[in-house]
């Protein structure tokens, strides 16, 4: 199936498997409950913007290293134009898919200067008749929520849940939906197993927290030990120390010889093909990323008998129109919020202490997102 099928592929199911998967009982339980502290909502009130007339903006002029390259600028606080909203951003996650245009992957598409920052939450000050002052909302599809302010599309904002806290607020879009689709996307039966590299990042922690919610069985593979109890008490069904355990054997024998019946890979190089080696013939493996910067040998993975499947978000938003884009994230963010999922925070930074921030978000082995508040 090519990347453009995986996503039509996504777009059928739109909200109504969201709906199934919200109503079906879990296939296990974890043995330890977590104890998840949930705090509430801030009451953030609305600003008054007839005084203010310049904002922080994190910007680059050319691409490098993001801690050298990211800027702390002062800018304009941008007007909404008919049919959008003003929104106050309060907090951002920093994930590699911020930081990747930065270093210059994609200069082909990206016009400089650019305001950094995909990911995050704000509150509308400027509103409208249906989306009032003072709502919480995740705006979709808007590059540039790296700063105080961001004029977008009424259509494009995703109101957050109140059961939803600030912090887990900011880290809703990006890797929570991604998952969703992609598991959504593979069609998976009840029982089926999953092979996911990467074990320790948050999009694989996003997905140990689905697997009761959509009846799949999770083997994670991590390079750190430390992140095994976590990700079985997230809803794992096993972990494998890849710096200890041959990961295509452990695959194989945990699934008593058939192999795994889907992989989702975002390393790349040697650990792709060997993910793939632990999957059973005809078995797809979604490639999402490529966090080795090594592309993986995909005549190798062909050769086991494994289809190889594109999945890139950004793909996504452009091809989905904004109704479906906006009701599929509505639907992730209630399930977040009625199974009260964790999102962890590993610390966080002032918007204009941004390159401290960077520093910390790409050291190794981080348990939790670093966000940027403001």
């Amino acid at each position: 199936m090519a990347a453009g099928s995986l996503v039509r592929s996504a777009l059928k199911e739109g909200a109504r498997c969201v709906d199934r998967c919200a109503n079906q009982k879990p296939v296990h339980r974890v043995a330890r409950p977590l104890k998840m502290r949930w705090g509430t909502k801030s009451r953030l009130g609305t600003a008054l913007l007839s005084d203010v007339h310049d904002m922080i903006a994190i910007r680059y002029h050319e691409f490098g290293h993001p801690a050298e390259a990211l800027k702390v600028e002062d800018v304009d606080v941008p007007h909404p134009a008919a049919g959008e909203v003003l929104l106050r951003m309060v907090g951002r996650a920093i994930n590699p898919s911020d930081l990747i245009p930065v270093r210059g992957a994609y200069k082909a598409r990206i016009s400089l200067p650019q305001t950094a920052g995909y990911d995050g939450f704000g509150v509308v000050v400027e509103g409208t008749q249906a989306l009032k002052a003072g709502t919480r909302v995740v705006p979709m599809a808007h590059l540039g929520t790296w700063q105080e302010y961001v004029a977008v599309a009424e259509a494009e904002c995703v109101p957050v849940p109140d059961e939803i806290p600030d912090d887990y607020a900011s880290q809703l879009f990006i890797n929570p939906v991604s998952v969703w689709l992609m598991v959504r996307a593979l069609g998976l039966a009840p029982g089926a197993v999953v092979v996911a590299n990467a074990g320790g990042s948050a999009a694989v922690r996003f997905l140990a927290q689905l697997t009761g919610v959509c009846q799949f069985r999770l083997i994670a593979i991590v390079r750190r030990a430390h992140h095994t109890e976590e990700l079985l008490r997230l809803g794992a069904h096993a972990v494998i120390d890849s710096s200890r355990q041959p990961v295509a054997q452990t695959v194989i024998a945990l699934t008593a010889g058939a192999g795994a019946d889907a992989g989702l890979e975002c390393v790349g190089g040697r650990d792709a093909v060997e993910l793939a080696r632990g999957l059973r013939s005809g078995a797809p493996v979604v490639q999402y990323g490529l966090l080795s910067g090594v592309s993986p040998d995909l005549a190798a993975i062909d050769s086991l008998g494994i289809r190889v499947e594109g999945f890139w978000l950004r793909n996504w938003l452009r091809s989905a129109p904004a109704s479906v884009r906006t009701t599929a994230a509505a639907a992730v963010f209630q399930i977040i919020a009625e199974h009260r999922f964790r999102l962890d925070v590993h610390e966080t930074f002032a918007l204009q202490d941004v390159h401290r921030a960077v520093r910390k978000a790409e050291t190794p082995g981080l348990c939790g997102k670093v966000l940027l508040k403001s």
